[in-house]
C-alpha cells in the first residue's frame, strides 16, 4: 500500500475553525489495485502525539541498512526531459549526489519488456 497524506492542525497558529484543522487529507493505492489513488479525509486523533514515547537506544542493533534507492520508469524519464536543463542538473544533484546529495545507494533502472 502507498499512501500520501497532508494535513494541517499542528501548527499553533491554526485557530479553532481553521479549514482542514485536526484532519488529514489522504490518498491510498493497494497493491491489488482495490484501492487505486483512492481520496479520504481523515480525523487526527485528538490524543497529543507527546503522549507517545519512542526510545532509541543506540548501542542496540537489531539490523543494518545498506543505503537508500530510487526507481527510475518511463515516467521519470519523461518528467526529466520537461525540465530545463539547470532544473535537471539540480534535481539529479539533490537526488545523486553523495556530497550535496541525498545519496542514493541502490537504482533501480525499469526497463520495459515488448512482447
Amino acid at each position: 500500500m502507498v499512501a500520501t497524506t497532508t494535513c494541517a492542525g499542528t501548527s499553533g497558529s491554526l485557530g479553532e475553525d481553521a479549514p482542514g484543522k485536526n484532519k488529514a487529507e489522504v490518498y491510498i493505492t493497494t497493491a491489488d489495485r482495490q484501492q487505486s489513488f483512492n481520496h479520504i479525509t481523515q480525523e487526527l486523533s485528538k490524543v497529543s502525539a507527546s503522549e507517545s514515547v519512542i526510545t532509541i537506544n543506540p548501542t542496540v542493533r537489531y539490523q543494518e541498512m545498506d543505503g537508500f534507492g530510487a526507481a527510475v520508469t518511463g515516467s521519470t524519464c519523461y518528467n526529466l526531459m520537461q525540465m530545463t536543463p539547470t532544473d535537471r542538473t539540480k534535481f539529479l544533484t539533490e537526488t545523486f549526489s553523495d556530497k550535496n546529495g541525498l545519496v542514493i545507494s541502490a537504482f533501480l533502472l525499469v526497463v520495459p519488456t515488448f512482447h
